[in-house]
């Protein structure tokens, strides 16, 4: 339910500077024509649908496409991620990135995973790493759920929750440069309505409407 627009007002979570700085620096990685870098970060709670990714990403991978894909975190679902992507090469695991590394490791990938659970959390809300993807110059891939398709529907490629086969297929059609490319221009539509100035002008106009700036 959206709030009452006379008791509140919505202010997207957005993203730091420092994650469209990552994106303007980051290094000219030469992938590979037809190779897709992929990276997902998170604490693999149950909200964030690690195993629906690694079931996507072990699928997509047997299938043919030729995925690069770097997991970080670690957290509850990590051994059975781990466990279902134990046989598929190309994917690198870390327990652990510095906060001040974290934009620039993400900058270096093309895509950044987002949320994939249909918990009822999953379904209400939109993750940070949505946000800190699309500012980070990635294209991002995440669940189909109101929330998430009200806030950035237009700008990232949305499958539906809990759905490893749909997940697997997005993957493998973002191998495609064409497809990849068209993926990068909604992105980057996005990318300037999530900065920090932007997000919070809604905020700041209510105040000033009441004279509290």
């Amino acid at each position: 339910m959206l709030p009452d627009p006379g008791k509140g007002v919505v202010v997207l979570v957005g993203a730091p500077d420092a994650w469209r700085t990552a994106a303007s620096s980051a290094p000219l990685v030469e992938t590979p024509v037809g190779e897709l870098s992929v990276v997902f970060f998170g604490l693999y709670t149950p909200l964030q649908g690690a195993p629906v990714i690694a079931e996507a990403v072990r699928d997509a991978v047997a299938a043919g496409a030729a995925l690069r894909v770097t997991m970080v975190g670690s957290g509850q679902d990590l051994p059975r991620a781990r466990e279902i992507l134990a046989e598929t090469p190309g994917v690198t695991w870390h327990d652990w990135v510095e906060p001040g590394a974290l934009p620039g490791l993400v900058a270096d990938h093309e895509v950044c995973l987002g949320i994939f659970s249909d918990t009822p959390k999953g379904v209400r809300v939109v993750p940070n790493k949505v946000y800190q993807g699309l500012a980070a110059g990635c294209v991002v891939i995440t669940s189909d759920t109101p929330p998430q398709r009200r806030a950035v529907g237009e700008n990232v490629e949305l499958v539906p929750a809990a759905d490893p086969k749909a997940l697997a297929a997005r993957l493998t059609d973002l191998c495609d440069p064409a497809v990849l490319a068209g993926a990068r221009e909604r992105a980057a539509r996005g990318r300037d309505r999530i900065r920090p100035q932007v997000v919070t002008e809604p905020l700041a106009a209510e105040l000033r409407r009441r004279g509290a700036l």
